[in-house]
């Protein structure tokens, strides 16, 4: 039976044009499994059934659901202290907070119109920590999401990558675009949206040019420096 089956896959992958590297999926090294015999090869084989792996999916969904809802407190926080939030806002019944607010108000530390304390230093440090905690989240569910994923015990490499692609690519976009997606979508203020569109990337453009080029060039030099000192 299994050679009958190798004998007609082989001829369907010549058939129907398939790569075979694309259609043998090996199994995953970390794959777990009870053993049963295939009722297609009838050789031994690892099986995990699938409606054991939806109480994973659940866990894996609950868990991003309040890592997004984490990125959406941060992003709400942010606007309240860009004065994006204000009392005109659609939404000012929901996402207004005076308890901070209030610190973008006119004569506060962070006025946007460059009327409180170092005008034009102090209010792009909510957008740098915007900018900061949207990294550290990244990073953080970015190890969420490959213990969420080995746990839920893919059989194969290519379902295990799909998996822990689809969760990093929904929970960076949502992280890094829900602030613009709000502006553009809810509040539909271009004037905003150019501002935080041109805040965001310039403070993320300092952050990369920091951690890929000066810091990593200062740190060379000061390693060199040391080994000529001790030589």
């Amino acid at each position: 039976a299994a050679t009958y089956f190798h004998n007609e896959s082989a001829a369907l992958i010549c058939d129907w044009g398939i790569n075979p590297v694309q259609w043998r999926r090996e199994v995953r090294p970390g794959y777990s499994g009870m053993k049963r015999i295939s009722p297609v090869t009838g050789m031994p084989e690892r099986y995990y059934p699938p409606r054991e792996r939806l109480f994973q999916y659940l866990i894996s969904i609950c868990i991003t659901g309040f890592m997004l809802i984490l990125a959406f407190s941060v992003m709400v926080i942010s606007l309240n202290l860009q004065g994006y939030i204000h009392k005109f806002s659609y939404s000012k019944n929901y996402l207004l907070y005076h308890s901070i607010s209030w610190l973008c108000e006119e004569g506060q530390y962070f006025d946007p119109s460059g009327k409180g304390p170092m005008p034009y230093v102090l209010l792009y440090i909510p957008v740098i920590l915007h900018v900061v905690i949207i990294q550290v989240l990244n990073k953080i569910y970015q190890v969420v999401a490959i213990k969420l994923t080995i746990w839920e015990n893919h059989r194969s490499a290519t379902d295990h990558e799909n998996a822990l692609y689809i969760k990093r690519f929904f929970f960076e976009a949502f992280d890094c675009y829900i602030a613009l997606f709000y502006l553009a979508f809810v509040e539909n203020d271009i004037i905003l949206l150019r501002k935080e569109l041109v805040s965001l990337y310039t403070v993320d453009s300092l952050r990369r040019l920091a951690t890929e080029s000066i810091i990593p060039f200062l740190t060379r030099k000061a390693t060199r420096t040391i080994a000529k000192k001790m030589t």
